[in-house]
């Protein structure tokens, strides 16, 4: 089923595209860098998106104007929420490592570990879940965290397999998982 997106999401939109069209000059001057971020056709352009995707999201648009808020996002298709989430999670841990889950909090990390389910990437989910319990027990120190994560969580970008099986999740049934834009008229 179709999902017109709410005009409260176009800025975040607009601020991933200015963003991309800076980093990606040649294709922006090719026009391949269309609004709707889940058209994009070339991998690596797309992936730049997906890791932008939550800051825009957060600091842009939404019904304040302000950012998205959790009811914000959740009231968005399935594609942006799960995607949010993950990126939301590597965001933080490329800024703050370990010590990103404590910004993300236990009801976040549950939703990226849904999240890494529902794209298929089930080695990531159990990681993050065994990470989770000892989160739970108050072991908050690198060491414990990445021995419970037992080499289940690289980087995103340096795991080939799971960016293949996201890139799959977003060409496949692009309007189902995304929605169409709204008209700005």
């Amino acid at each position: 089923m179709k999902t017109t997106l709410p005009p409260s999401l176009r800025p975040a939109l607009q601020g991933l595209n200015e963003m991309l069209r800076q980093f990606w000059p040649e294709e922006a001057a090719r026009d391949e860098i269309p609004l709707a971020f889940w058209q994009i056709a070339d991998d690596a352009l797309l992936f730049d998106a997906l890791q932008y995707l939550p800051c825009n999201v957060f600091t842009r648009g939404g019904r304040s104007g302000q950012g998205h808020d959790e009811a914000d996002i959740a009231a968005l298709p399935l594609g942006f929420r799960l995607l949010i989430a993950v990126f939301h999670l590597e965001d933080e841990f490329a800024n703050e490592s370990w010590d990103g889950l404590a910004n993300l909090g236990e009801s976040e990390l549950l939703e990226v570990i849904a999240a890494y389910g529902q794209l298929g990437l089930s080695v990531r989910a159990q990681a993050l879940r065994r990470v989770l319990e000892v989160y739970r027990q108050g072991q908050t120190d690198e060491d414990a965290l990445a021995q419970a994560a037992a080499g289940g969580l690289p980087d995103l970008v340096d795991d080939e397999a799971a960016i293949q099986r996201i890139t799959a999740f977003v060409r496949a049934e692009p309007e189902a998982h995304f929605g169409v834009l709204a008209d700005p008229g």
